[in-house]
């Protein structure tokens, strides 16, 4: 398998790597690799070396692919791609077992409020780890940093709220325009005693009220900067939701996932 990169801007990608990790549905990480010191032109492709998974011995039946293109100054993240993959005339039937295997996790968020606009920055982890894996995810200090900050520069934000008496850039000040109630942290953890990764996750936005029958109680549109993702042990991410709350109604949101089928009221 060849990992190529591509480059639709108009600027050269220069100093670059990309981490390869393939993690199997045990939790290990049995292939890791790193192609670093790369140039990207402009508008073009380029093609690293052959992955050697799943060419090597003993590789598994089904198997996830994490790709994550950085900058090799600052490990700043410039590009994530997750897959799950089967070997070729194989299937994607053991996945059906991996249900049953409960990712621990644990979900921060923050919310800001104006009226009926709601902005919640959710910062979710995956608690489980393999003591054997090899990856780049404590270097990633731009993505970690950002993410404890919940998607603010750390000299705007502390413990997650922005000062917006600096006025050091933009941003804060559009946040202080808009959002007249900021919440303080809340932490929903989500038990399990498995190992791996929590697969497919995604959020939606409901009603605080009694369901009745099939009634669907999602509040919609809801703006996701990311959805329906997936975490590899000891990974971050941070999801920023902005939606509209109808008068009188309160919202909470549920995370639901592979291993998440019931769901989970997270706040």
């Amino acid at each position: 398998m060849i990992i190529q990169v591509v480059n639709t801007t108009s600027e050269e990608l220069s100093n670059v790597a990309i981490e390869v990790s393939v993690w199997d549905l045990e939790g290990a990480c049995p292939y890791y690799e790193i192609f670093d010191k790369l140039t990207i032109p402009s508008k073009s492709t380029v093609s690293t070396s052959e992955m050697k998974y799943p060419k090597s011995k003993d590789p598994k039946p089904v198997y996830f692919l994490l790709l994550k293109l950085y900058k090799m100054s600052d490990y700043e993240i410039l590009s994530r791609n997750f897959y799950w993959l089967h070997l070729p005339g194989g299937d994607y039937k053991l996945l059906e077992l991996y249900k049953k295997n409960k990712i621990p996790l644990k979900i921060t968020s923050l919310t800001f409020i104006r009226g009926s606009s709601y902005e919640v920055r959710m910062h979710i982890e995956n608690k489980s780890e393999e003591p054997n894996s090899r990856s780049l995810v404590h270097k990633n200090h731009v993505l970690k940093d950002a993410s404890k900050n919940f998607g603010m520069p750390p000299s705007e934000a502390v413990d997650g709220v922005p000062d917006r008496g600096k006025g050091t850039s933009l941003f804060p000040k559009m946040l202080g325009n808009f959002l007249t109630k900021a919440s303080g942290l809340q932490v929903a953890e989500i038990n399990g005693t498995g190992t791996g990764v929590a697969f497919f996750l995604h959020f939606s936005v409901h009603a605080s009220k009694a369901q009745k029958n099939d009634e669907d109680t999602r509040i919609l549109p809801v703006h996701y900067s990311d959805n329906y993702f997936s975490l590899v042990p000891g990974e971050v991410m941070t999801v920023i939701l902005n939606f509209k709350v109808p008068s009188g109604i309160t919202p909470r949101i549920m995370l639901r996932g592979w291993n998440y089928q019931g769901g989970h009221t997270v706040l």
